[in-house]
């Protein structure tokens, strides 16, 4: 049988051997009293699409944010193996992968990941299911200009956008900021607010944020 949908394998006693189809838990398919179930691939449709990036995946507790698995992987193997880790082990705080790319195949999982940093061009990662511990969030963005008094600067690229403005400043830098300015155009300029004279009038693709 060559059915890729077949993920789990269920055993009741000798032969009496049923491969599962669409398998999610090891409690879909109830063993009798001899029984026992496995999975051997991971049930994907569990879990967002996963878009590798550019750069090593970060989550909030940047210390304990990922485990090493081993060398040898390729991307897809790696992706595979975190995503096994997630659903046989029960670890629901493990919700990413981070990959090399140097030629070693060395393999990340990610713990609680919430984005990719492009740090280094040799690490690429990818996200599929949330983290655990909340994003960071703004009472509002407006589409609006910020007249900027003090503030950090870095600049985006890559899949950046309001949110990596957002988690670079409070996470990355770890700093006491007032609040979040944002310019979504080729330059993806990203501020991060210390003081603000004045948030100014509507201006497109220009976006503020107070923080919570």
């Amino acid at each position: 049988m060559n059915n890729p949908k077949i993920n789990g394998v269920n055993y009741d006693g000798p032969n009496e051997c049923a491969c599962v189809i669409d398998m999610k838990t090891r409690y879909d398919y109830f063993p009798g009293p001899k029984g026992a179930s496995c999975f051997f691939k991971a049930p994907t449709q569990l879990y967002e699409d996963c878009n590798y990036y550019t750069g090593d995946g970060f989550g909030r507790q940047s210390n304990e944010n990922e485990f090493f698995v081993g060398t040898g992987f390729s991307r897809d193997e790696c992706l595979e193996y975190c995503k096994k880790v997630a659903l046989i082990e029960k670890r629901d705080e493990v919700n990413g992968a981070t990959f090399s790319s140097d030629g070693t195949g060395t393999c990340y999982c990610e713990v609680n990941m919430m984005m990719s940093l492009p740090s280094n061009d040799d690490w690429h990662s990818c996200k599929f299911r949330p983290s655990e511990i909340p994003y960071p969030d703004c009472e509002n963005w407006e589409e609006r200009r910020c007249f900027l008094r003090q503030w950090q600067y870095q600049t985006t690229k890559d899949q950046h956008n309001r949110l990596y403005c957002l988690m670079y400043c409070l996470v990355v830098l770890a700093g006491n900021y007032q609040g979040v300015y944002y310019i979504d155009d080729a330059t993806r300029n990203c501020y991060c607010v210390i003081r603000a004279n004045i948030v100014g009038n509507f201006l497109t693709n220009h976006w503020t944020c107070v923080l919570v």
